[in-house]
């Protein structure tokens, strides 16, 4: 990025860190991989004849289910009861490691969602406010990793699901 006269955010480097233990809880007891949408923002969901359908299958692909529970739960702003009832809708149960895999997968969503904003910066030709794009979501990234349940949420994601 310094090539297109970008500096990497000081915060990528303190995040990169955190990335990094979420992974390696992650590698404990991996999840199987599954079909996964990936960018289940608001405007990727229809509301048709009645039914919903998701749309925009771009950044689709074989994933980790927890990405994509985080994904839908950050972008729409879900608070810890939504999220156990997001678990308990899709699991038909709540479990410590379930809850820690999806909040720490919240984390990753939002880094994800930062860099992409970056990296618009230099690539996209539209009239799009990328700067504060990544920056809001640096900042809740950010928020997240310094909850005081971050730790437990760690220890919890390596435990089986």
């Amino acid at each position: 990025m310094e090539d297109h006269g970008l500096a990497v955010p000081d915060v990528y480097w303190w995040l990169l860190e955190r990335a990094g233990e979420i992974e390696e809880a992650f590698q404990e007891s991996p999840s199987p991989l599954c079909p996964c949408h990936n960018d289940l923002l608001n405007a990727n969901f229809l509301l048709c004849d009645g039914r919903m359908m998701i749309v925009d299958y771009e950044y689709a692909g074989m994933g980790d289910v927890f990405f994509d529970l985080g994904n839908l739960s950050v972008n729409h702003e879900f608070d810890d009861a939504t999220d156990q009832v997001l678990l308990e809708l899709y699991f038909g149960e709540v479990a410590p490691a379930r809850v820690a895999r999806l909040k720490l997968m919240r984390l990753m969503s939002d880094f994800r969602e930062a860099m992409w904003g970056v990296m618009q910066q230099v690539l996209s030709d539209l009239d799009f406010d990328y700067v504060d794009y990544a920056n809001k979501h640096f900042a809740r990234c950010r928020e997240n990793a310094e909850d005081e349940q971050y730790q437990s949420w760690l220890r919890d994601a390596a435990r089986e699901v």
